[in-house]
């Protein structure tokens, strides 16, 4: 799912939260500074971590990054790749 909404990523996020608790898909997303931390905690707790644009973990932010899910085998594996 790539988020790009300039500014009202978090609210997509919280909108969608239902989505991301029972299907939990790989996010591509833009941040700022601010929806980056709000963003990372509101995921976090359902067990998604953060890549940043080449495919390392990460918690810094990153103007764009993947939040994928901690049991996603075939995303994290395709991140790594990067």
């Amino acid at each position: 799912m790539k988020i790009d909404v300039e500014g009202a990523e978090f609210s997509v996020l919280a909108g969608g939260i239902w989505l991301f608790k029972n299907y939990s898909p790989a996010i591509y997303m833009e941040t700022s500074l601010d929806t980056f931390e709000k963003s990372k905690n509101l995921l976090a707790p359902l067990g998604y971590c953060v890549f940043d644009p080449s495919g390392r973990e990460t918690q810094e932010h990153f103007a764009n990054c993947f939040f994928i899910h901690k049991n996603d085998e075939v995303h994290l594996e395709k991140v790594k790749c990067l």
